[in-house]
C-alpha cells in the first residue's frame, strides 16, 4: 500500500473532501496528486497532516511501512551531504557518498534518485554537465515539478537554468519565489537571489525587459545582506544595464563599466571579462 492509498482510505473513512482533509498543510491540487502517487510528501508534512486529521502517526506508519520514516530521514541526510560536498568542491567526498547510497537500505527507486543527484553534483564539480545531454535531460525531468523542490533541488535548478527554455524558466523561478520568498533561511534566500540574477540575464539576452520587476524586487529585498556582496555587484551591473536599455542614457552605461573595473581591481578578471563581453554583445 502506498502513502496516497492509505491517506485516501483514512480520508474516505472520515467522509472528508480532499480540500478539507489537506487543510492549510498542502494545497488541494498538490494533495490530490499525493493521493494519486504523482507527488511526494515530506515526512514533516505527512505527520502534520495525520495530526491535523487526528490519525495515529504510529498506526499509520505501522500500516504503511515501519521503515518509511527512517528512510525519509536518510534521504534528507544524503541530500544535505551531497550539497555540502558540492559546495566544498570535494570530488572524493561525492564518490564516497555514492558508495554510501549503494550500500544503504533505501528502495531501488530512492537509490536511483540519490545516485542521479550525486552524478549531477559530480558533473557540476567537473564542469562536464554542459556537454552531457543525457544527464541534462534527466535534470530537466527531475526538477521540472516545482512542488517537489527542496534546498538541494533549488541549488541544482540554479545551476541548470540554461537547459530550460526562457518560458519554462519563468514558470519555475516564479513558482519558487512564491513558495520560498518569505522563508527566513539565508541559504534559501541566496539560492533565490542567484536565480533572480540568472533570470535578469536571460531576459536581457532575449531582449525581453517587460517582466523584470518581480526579480528586481526580490533582489532589492535581499541584496543588502553582507553575505551577498558578489551578487550585489552583479545586480548593480544588471540594474544599470537595464536602465541603459530602457532610457538610452550613457550615465547608466558608465556605471556598468565601473562595476567591471571593480572586479578588475579585486583581480576577479574572469568575472570582469564575462561582464565586459556581455556588455559588448547586448548593448
Amino acid at each position: 500500500m502506498t502513502i496516497g492509498d492509505l491517506l485516501r482510505e483514512y480520508r474516505v473513512n472520515q467522509n472528508k473532501k480532499q480540500k478539507e482533509f489537506a487543510g492549510k498543510i498542502l494545497s488541494p491540487s498538490y494533495y490530490s496528486k499525493v493521493e494519486k502517487g504523482k507527488h511526494k510528501i515530506t515526512a514533516e508534512d505527512l505527520i502534520s497532516l495525520l495530526i491535523y486529521n487526528q490519525i495515529s502517526v504510529k498506526q499509520f506508519f505501522c500500516r504503511l511501512d515501519e521503515n518509511y520514516e527512517e528512510n525519509q530521514f536518510l534521504e534528507e541526510q544524503l541530500n544535505c551531504l551531497l550539497a555540502q560536498a558540492y559546495f566544498q568542491n570535494d570530488k572524493n567526498k561525492l564518490e564516497t557518498i555514492k558508495q554510501k547510497i549503494n550500500k544503504s537500505c533505501l528502495s531501488n527507486k530512492a537509490k536511483n534518485d540519490q545516485l542521479l543527484y550525486a552524478d549531477i553534483f559530480l558533473a557540476l564539480v567537473n564542469n562536464t554537465l554542459q556537454d552531457n545531454k543525457k544527464l541534462q535531460n534527466k535534470v530537466k525531468e527531475k526538477l521540472f515539478n516545482m512542488d517537489e523542490f527542496d534546498e538541494a533541488k533549488i541549488m541544482l535548478y540554479g545551476n541548470s537554468m540554461r537547459f530550460y527554455s526562457p518560458s519554462n524558466n519563468e514558470i519555475i523561478s516564479q513558482s519558487l519565489i512564491r513558495k520560498y520568498r518569505a522563508i527566513n533561511n539565508i541559504i534559501i534566500q541566496k539560492y533565490l537571489v542567484s536565480i533572480c540574477i540568472n533570470m535578469l540575464i536571460i531576459l536581457i539576452e532575449n531582449n525581453d525587459l517587460k517582466d523584470t520587476k518581480l526579480y528586481i524586487k526580490v533582489l532589492e529585498e535581499n541584496i543588502d545582506n553582507p553575505d551577498f556582496l558578489f551578487y550585489r555587484s552583479v545586480y548593480l551591473f544588471l540594474i544599470n544595464f537595464i536602465e541603459y536599455k530602457n532610457l538610452g542614457e550613457e550615465k547608466y552605461l558608465s556605471k556598468c563599466k565601473k562595476v567591471i573595473e571593480a572586479f578588475e581591481n579585486f583581480e576577479m578578471n574572469a568575472y570582469a571579462d564575462e561582464l565586459a563581453n556581455f556588455l559588448k554583445e547586448h548593448k
